[in-house]
């Protein structure tokens, strides 16, 4: 009984000292110049959609969730905030080159379309990033019919 006792208290004792070791949180400028809307005009229901699904792993602030406060979900959590920023950050959407703003576009549509993104353990915990069938259509068809840096046509008779 002796030896129970003192492996619970390792244990209390292991799980207290690694709440020390709480990473950064992601937590910066919402709408920051050089962003994604700041550059691409998003109907306000795209935008709602943007937010709710996408924005909290793949732009500079998150809203975190109760659990990401311990260790070690909180790890886990900022892991995959890292990991979504460094494939498409969209707070720092000037920052990306033309080519590359419009794979990620193109990308975001096939994953949206495939219901790859927003993750599954994502909408789990975030009932507000779950979309009908026609959200994710519109969400994706929206992606599609961005063209980066194409200029508009001229008009013949109007150079």
């Amino acid at each position: 009984m002796n030896e129970l006792k003192y492996i619970i208290y390792f244990f209390i004792a292991l799980f207290l000292g690694i709440q020390l070791f709480i990473p950064e949180k992601n937590i910066g400028e919402i709408n920051p110049k050089g962003s994604f809307e700041n550059e691409i005009e998003t109907p306000d229901d795209i935008r709602k959609m943007l937010v709710n699904a996408c924005y909290d792993c793949h732009s500079n602030n998150t809203n975190y969730p109760w659990y990401a406060s311990v260790a070690p979900m909180s790890w886990y959590v900022s892991g995959h905030v890292e990991d979504g920023k460094a494939k498409l950050n969209f707070s720092t959407w000037s920052k990306y080159t033309k080519e590359e703003k419009q794979k990620k576009i193109d990308r975001n549509a096939d994953l949206v379309r495939r219901r790859w993104m927003p993750m599954h353990e994502y909408l789990g915990q975030h009932p507000e990033a779950l979309m009908t069938n026609e959200e994710v259509e519109k969400l994706a068809y929206w992606f599609a019919n961005i063209k980066i840096g194409l200029e508009p046509k001229q008009c013949i008779d109007n150079p």
